[in-house]
């Protein structure tokens, strides 16, 4: 036939051949099947996740290199987007090029775990810039055996399957390597140790460890991890066989096999040869977590029993051997974790015991809840723990995101009850349908998510509200429960040091268009002479600051050098010294305040080497240059000073973990510190550390001669007669951080000092409630 027929004009009428057949399936997302595939053979393969302190790292999509971007706000138009890829080359060459398949950060966002295919497990610290790591822990460490992959990790607070089924702790020891002991997890059949997934939560005192095997078996385990001696002596540091050392004790508590996944009508013909359940359906778990059963409510804690969370999903394209192959994609199977007092028999009461009181102990019980069924494949589950009711989010292959309340495991489907607030998806707060992602981790307070698409690059998602918008109609009601969720949320991550970039980035996205053009000025002001002069007197006052605490604890280690292998003579020389920046240092919250400086100073740098000096103002561009000539010249750059205050943070934290303090028994030494100048016993250990190791790793990074000769009286925080000279004569602005001429007898200007000297009048509150600026020239 040489010319096509159109084949309604045959019956006279379109549409005449819809034979009423349903509408085709949406093509599938390229690559779920291969995520599939990824999550039913194992369990230990997040590929994207999102720091606590904002920063985002993803594994790159040839998959052999770790990169990291974060958020920032355009400088054109003040919209938030991610930042420029950059790779953490030490991550490629630890690991010799190997796959790499999971990351995870630990609690504090502090330091970055990565695991490659054949299980080697590699540590960084992220101290202060999110591009600038330090590597703890090396992967050679691990043996390289495709027989070691990792199924199941987790951080602790103060088609390949795994053989052996063991349970590793790593734990970094007072000098700062690294130790393991690992654990057999024994079972009765061989088979049980071929491990595809795992999952751990802490609890009181234990963790909570279930197993999933290639046998669809999943165990149920109580690790407890003890140390010996429980308590650690600071004085003990030197002595590496006096160390803590831990050992781990598993109880085997329960097992099931979820392997009927749909009801299968028990007269039912077909597979009546094999006993239900039967192990051959078409489901396979894809993901497993253990969901812990402390949750705080707005009344006061709560206690509930912690339960088990399992993703069964259906393969691709399913086979149509087994009637559960027109089931949905996706099963949620639940297990209820209780505890039961076990009874003894009648006939136990006869017999005589030399314990007059004996009784069972309580044993648990996996009770398995009502099983919930989705027609939607699942590629995440997220516990969200910062919200005040824990909630889960559930993301799925077509980038749709649903929040849960893991109790009951209803949905959030908008705002229900106006009067109470407990999360932003409970306000109304929604991530909108967006391209398909395989891989997503959400930010500190889950206002924003990073998912990787199909090419393996990060895109940026965010929760967006109708801020009380419902056809037209305003809902004063929904707005303001919309606005208590961004305070809640506001509050939670700042009373955690959590990053809260995210927040900000949504409250932003729902203003006008017009407040972002007014932000394209905000830069200019940056180059404001006034600004610049303030920043040129902070600089050097930062600077000077550092080198002053520097030189003070140099010559604190050479004072100390004689007693550093005597403990006893180094803690009765230590009760006799008094160091302001010894105090300082060991000060949590003021060596907070240093790393911050830090991180200024660095920006400061940045920042200029993208302004052109000639495009600037006469008296901003000599500003703008003092600014960058006493960066450069400084005798000890500041990513050394970062180096020395990492240094000083680790030996506080294991002088705090080495005697056993926590959260609650830290304030007590701090107070010491602050209030009464003293160092508390439990920070001697860190003192010496300082001293012995610190400063001498990096002595050869500094120029000491320039430091010691440095006039740092004008910071005024000494006593010495130098100090003491100047704080007579001169002031300093303690805005601008400038001192301030004093004027001789006769309104001569030149800086002489002089008993009479007259001082420039000072800053003062005028009468009107505007701040009175005389005269003072620098």
């Amino acid at each position: 036939m040489e010319e096509a027929i159109n084949v309604d004009d045959l019956f006279g009428e379109a549409h005449s051949l819809d034979l009423g057949l349903p509408p085709a399936p949406a093509p599938p997302t390229k690559g779920l099947a291969q995520c599939l595939d990824e999550m039913r053979l194992l369990g230990c393969r997040q590929k994207v996740a999102w720091s606590r302190l904002g920063g985002i790292a993803y594994i790159a999509s040839d998959g052999v290199r770790v990169c990291v971007r974060n958020l920032q706000s355009r400088s054109s138009d003040g919209k938030w987007v991610l930042s420029d890829e950059f790779p953490l080359g030490p991550v490629t060459e630890a690991h010799g090029g190997n796959l790499l398949v999971h990351l995870s950060w630990n609690d504090a966002g502090s330091e970055l775990a990565v695991v490659d295919c054949l299980g080697r497990v590699s540590i960084y610290s992220v101290f202060m810039a999110l591009n600038n790591i330090t590597g703890l822990r090396q992967a050679t460490y691990d043996s390289s055996d495709d027989s070691n992959q990792i199924v199941g990790l987790m951080w602790l607070n103060p088609g390949r399957q795994v053989l052996t089924g063991q349970i590793k702790l790593m734990y970094q020891n007072m000098d700062g390597k690294w130790a393991e002991v690992p654990a057999e997890l024994k079972n009765t059949g061989y088979s049980d140790r071929l491990l595809t997934h795992a999952a751990m939560v802490a609890t009181q005192g234990t963790i909570l460890l279930a197993t999933y095997s290639v046998c669809q078996k999943i165990c149920l385990y109580r690790v407890e991890i003890s140390w010996n001696p429980n308590k650690w002596d600071p004085a003990a540091i030197r002595t590496p066989n006096k160390w803590p050392i831990p050992s781990l004790r598993l109880l085997h508590y329960k097992i099931d096999m979820p392997s009927c996944i749909l009801n299968v009508n028990p007269g039912s013909e077909e597979h009546s040869d094999q006993p239900l359940p039967f192990p051959n359906s078409v489901y396979s778990l894809t993901h497993l977590q253990v969901i812990p059963g402390q949750v705080d409510s707005p009344t006061g804690p709560t206690t509930t029993s912690p339960w088990i969370l399992g993703v069964f999903s259906k393969p691709l394209h399913a086979t149509p051997e087994y009637p559960d192959q027109q089931g949905p994609l996706s099963v949620i199977v639940r297990w209820q974790l209780d505890s039961a007092q076990q009874t003894f028999h009648p006939k136990f009461d006869e017999v005589a015991s030399k314990k007059s009181n004996a009784q069972a102990k309580p044993k648990i019980e996996m009770r398995r809840l009502e099983d919930i069924h989705l027609h939607k494949y699942i590629v995440s589950v997220d516990l969200m723990e910062h919200v005040t009711a824990p909630a889960l989010a559930l993301t799925h292959d077509d980038s749709s995101v649903t929040f849960y309340e893991t109790k009951t495991m209803t949905m959030f489907n908008g705002l229900d009850d106006a009067n109470t607030v407990n999360c932003l998806a409970q306000a109304g707060f929604q991530y909108p349908m967006d391209s398909p992602g395989l891989a997503i981790a959400f930010s500190p307070n889950s206002c924003a998510a990073v998912a990787l698409d199909s090419e393996g690059q990060p895109r940026l998602r965010w929760m967006e509200h109708t801020f009380g918008s419902s056809g037209g109609l305003y809902d004063e009601s929904k707005f303001s429960a919309a606005i208590a969720a961004l305070t809640l949320a506001f509050s939670r991550g700042s009373g955690s040091d959590a990053n809260t970039d995210d927040i900000l980035m949504i409250v932003l996205g729902q203003l006008s268009p017009a407040y972002f053009q007014n932000s394209k000025n905000v830069p200019a002001e940056a180059h404001d002479s006034g600004i610049l002069h303030a920043l040129l007197g902070n600089t050097r006052w930062a600077l000077d600051f550092s080198h002053y605490i520097l030189s003070e604890i140099f010559d604190l280690a050479d004072d100390f050098e004689s007693v550093l292998h005597d403990s006893e003579a180094f803690t009765q020389k230590l009760k006799t010294t008094t160091s302001l920046p010894l105090l300082i240092l060991l000060s949590s919250m003021s060596r907070a305040f240093m790393r911050f400086i830090c991180r200024g100073l660095r920006g400061v740098r940045n920042g200029f080497e993208q302004i052109n000096p000639a495009m600037l103002e006469p008296e901003s561009r000599f500003y703008y240059i003092d600014i960058c000539q006493a960066l450069e010249t400084s005798p000890v750059r500041v990513d050394v000073y970062e180096k020395f205050l990492a240094g000083v943070d680790s030996a506080v934290k294991h002088a705090y973990q080495g005697s056993g303090f926590g959260d609650a028994e830290r304030p007590s030494p701090e107070k010491e510190l602050l209030v009464n100048a003293r160092i508390p016993p439990v920070l001697i250990s860190a003192v010496e550390t300082l001293l012995s190791q610190t400063v001498p790793s990096i002595r050869a990074e500094i120029n000491r001669k320039d430091i010691v000769l440095g006039d740092y009286s004008w910071l005024g925080f000494g006593n010495d007669p130098r100090t003491a000279a100047y704080r007579k004569r001169r002031d300093v602005d303690i805005l601008m951080k400038i001192p301030l001429r004093p004027v001789a007898p006769g309104g001569d200007t030149s800086g002489g000092a002089g008993g009479g000297a007259q001082m420039l009048r000072r800053r003062r509150k005028a009468s009107d409630g505007d701040l009175d600026e005389d005269d003072a020239s620098a």
